[in-house]
């Protein structure tokens, strides 16, 4: 037998269907040394079949316009699109640089995970809701002796309305998150930010909408008081070890903070399994990992984006999706720079992961809106 027998083998298997073998035709025929290896080349073929019956399953999602626009380059640097639907894969499939085990640096989507683990918070009793002040947590003389800091809730970081003058979307904003990383000491930088003077909440009890990373990289402080642990280690425990998740990285301060705001990279099977989490309530394979009335806070509009016209929850977000000119579907979401988003949406009992490293670039969100507008979601609706 060649060395080239393997690779035939296993080719024909997937590619061709089943063969026939007259096994003590061929036994007779080989040494005991021979025979040892036809059972690796055996046991071989049958994994490379399994595998390829396991990829067609997985892809009949028929999505091959999108691919075509793909491979033209309509959606630049587009890693991955996962789809799953009644908690079944249908479609998986990576393009450029992405791969099954690549470790995805998808920016604010840290933020929904960090949402998604104050509910455990509060089934355990380490905080007694979200309008606990962090003052109380945090015992920070700056923030203590302050009339307008002191009176921060947890509630406003997780709506992205607390009182500091910090805005991403504003370059001279001086808590803008690129200003943060040119920082040793995130937590004393941020806590010493101004605050807006003439702050004031309005009949629902929120302020002003301003998307900020400080907020939840604040927020990731306040669970380290709470929880009395590393944030990524209450992470870890509380929501990734539950869910089988076994590779990722998070993003550290030069003082070792933990970056509870974005740059935990995770693989996008992962990403796919957090996103079907969400949809399922809080529950995992018959288990409550989260409380179910927590990810109904979590997926309610409390605060508007004037900008883009979409809803804020506690840290995802809520748009409705265009698939025709007189029809929208409803869709909560975690979103990062780059393009990257996990997209929950009830109606099609269905999770979407876009993958993406098209960073900073201005098109990059509404690319990957329409990318799931127009070729994805028809075809969960067929």
């Amino acid at each position: 037998m060649t060395s080239s027998s393997p690779t035939f083998v296993g080719f024909f298997v997937c590619g061709g269907g089943w063969v026939d073998l007259d096994m003590k035709s061929i036994l007779k025929y080989y040494t005991s040394q021979n025979i040892k290896i036809l059972k690796k080349i055996l046991i071989l073929s049958f994994f490379i079949f399994f595998s390829c019956s396991s990829n067609e399953i997985q892809n009949q999602l028929n999505l091959q316009e999108m691919e075509i626009q793909l491979e033209k380059g309509e959606f630049p640097k587009t890693t991955s699109i996962l789809v799953s639907q009644k908690g079944k894969m249908v479609y998986e499939k990576y393009f450029g640089d992405g791969r099954l085990g690549l470790l995805n640096d998808t920016r604010s989507v840290t933020k929904s995970i960090t949402s998604i683990v104050v509910g455990k918070m509060i089934q355990d009793g380490n905080i007694s809701g979200v309008e606990d002040k962090i003052s109380t947590y945090l015992n920070s003389e700056v923030i203590i002796n302050d009339s307008i800091k002191r009176n921060i809730q947890i509630k406003d970081l997780l709506t992205m309305s607390s009182s500091f003058l910090a805005n991403d979307s504003e370059d001279l904003s001086l808590g803008n998150e690129d200003n943060m990383h040119k920082q040793d000491d995130w937590l004393k930088w941020i806590i010493n930010l101004p605050v807006k003077q003439n702050y004031l909440r309005d009949e629902s009890g929120f302020g002003p909408f301003r998307y900020a990373t400080i907020n939840a990289v604040l927020m990731g402080n306040v669970i380290e008081k709470a929880v009395a642990q590393p944030v990524d280690k209450y992470i870890i425990n509380a929501l990734l070890n539950p869910l089988g998740i076994d590779n990722y990285e998070f993003q550290y301060s030069p003082m070792k903070e933990v970056m509870a705001g974005g740059g935990l990279r995770l693989r996008s099977r992962d990403l796919l399994k957090i996103g079907e989490l969400v949809q399922n309530k809080g529950i995992f394979e018959t288990v409550s990992i989260i409380p179910k009335d927590w990810i109904n806070e979590c997926l309610t509009v409390h605060r508007l984006d004037d900008d883009s016209g979409a809803g804020y929850g506690y840290y995802f977000w809520n748009y409705q999706f265009p698939v025709s000119e007189d029809r929208r579907i409803n869709c909560w979401f975690m979103a990062g720079n780059g393009g990257n988003i996990v997209l929950i949406f009830p109606e099609l009992k269905s999770v979407i992961v876009v993958t993406r490293t098209n960073y900073n670039s201005p098109t990059q969100a509404m690319e990957t809106i329409q990318l799931v507008s127009k070729y994805i979601i028809p075809k969960l609706l067929k």
